[in-house]
């Protein structure tokens, strides 16, 4: 059965919950809840667990630790779904008191989607662990795009200093996205390690009851980001050699020609073929001029460079370009296999 919260959804976007909330005390004691998981952002943690949950459960079927872990998690979410129903339909407190009880024994169970490295332990391994890698950060990225769209009445506390580590990531999953899975691929690992940590850091401040201070999330903050630039150093190092290396072997290049016959006259309007190496220069622009502003004759333009460099990536940028679509009166987009 697949997973629902449509009632939570409507409950957690009505900005008269906090109201109902603030003032519940739980089993009488003190404790102080600071509801950073009020909030879109907690919506965007659902939309990826429930997709997650989906895609699992097809791909380790077998898999009994996942399965319980799942099952766990689907009978919570229904209970937490049920109990937003009623607070919907009553609006007393008694059943905001016990929406509240069933939220805090939910927030534990959550914290394994928030490390890559848990979610591969619990689905007993797949074959495509970059594709879990990229939608796993994607969450990341999306749950921070939640909390920056976060007004200034929001209860949600959020440091300035996430905006750059939203960019952080961004950059990161560019390059995971073309990088092809190797095991022994330390950058990857170190991207997955950092991915850990930066979902680690939005689970303790942003799905917490605990009390969250601004002095604290900025310190953690500021070593998640310097973590990460190491990294891109680690990336950038990586482009450099693959580009000197590629640059070495650059007179032995060769352009194919096609295996069918091509009339003479076509061959004319051929003017050139240009090689563009893709590096640490952003060629966008480059290329740009040459599609948009060179010879009116045929040109063929050829983006090679080492995997992972970010070939496909600038090619649908350029595809997607709205002056390029502008420009020609139709696009079209090939795949040619190389099996």
């Amino acid at each position: 059965m697949a997973l629902s919260y449509e009632n939570l959804s409507r409950l957690l976007t009505n900005p008269d919950l906090l109201s109902h909330l603030q003032d519940l005390k739980l089993d009488e004691t003190e404790q102080t809840i600071s509801y950073q998981w009020h909030g879109p952002h907690f919506l965007a943690f659902l939309r990826y667990a429930t997709k997650l949950c989906r895609f699992l459960h097809y791909a380790t079927k077998h898999c009994l630790c996942f399965n319980n872990k799942h099952g766990r998690f689907n009978d919570l979410l229904k209970h937490l779904d049920d109990s937003a129903s009623d607070c919907i339909r009553y609006g007393e407190a008694e059943h905001y008191k016990i929406f509240l009880e069933i939220l805090l024994s939910f927030m534990p169970e959550i914290r394994d989607f928030f490390t890559n490295q848990k979610l591969l332990q619990l689905s007993d391994g797949i074959p495509n662990t970059n594709e879990l890698l990229a939608s796993f950060m994607g969450f990341l990225a999306e749950t921070i795009g939640e909390l920056l769209n976060c007004g200034p009445d929001s209860s949600v506390l959020v440091s300035y200093q996430v905006r750059f580590l939203l960019k952080k990531l961004e950059s990161l999953l560019v390059f995971l996205r073309d990088a092809k899975p190797e095991p022994n691929n330390n950058i990857l690992t170190e991207i997955e390690a950092v991915a850990n940590e930066a979902g680690f850091f939005l689970h303790s401040f942003f799905f917490t009851a605990d009390l969250v201070t601004a002095t604290k999330m900025d310190l953690a903050l500021s070593a998640l980001v310097e973590r990460i630039e190491i990294v891109q150093v680690r990336i950038e190092d990586h482009f450099m050699a693959a580009s000197e290396e590629l640059n070495s072997g650059i007179g032995s290049l060769r352009v194919a020609e096609s295996p069918r016959m091509v009339p003479s006259e076509s061959l004319q309007n051929i003017s050139m073929v240009d090689e563009i190496i893709v590096g640490f220069e952003d060629t966008t622009t480059q290329i740009l001029d040459k599609l948009l502003g060179g010879s009116k004759n045929l040109q063929i333009i050829s983006i090679v460079g080492m995997p992972g460099l970010g070939k496909t990536t600038l090619a649908k940028k350029l595809y997607n370009a709205s002056q390029v679509g502008y420009y020609f009166h139709s696009l079209s987009w090939c795949v040619v296999s190389q099996t």
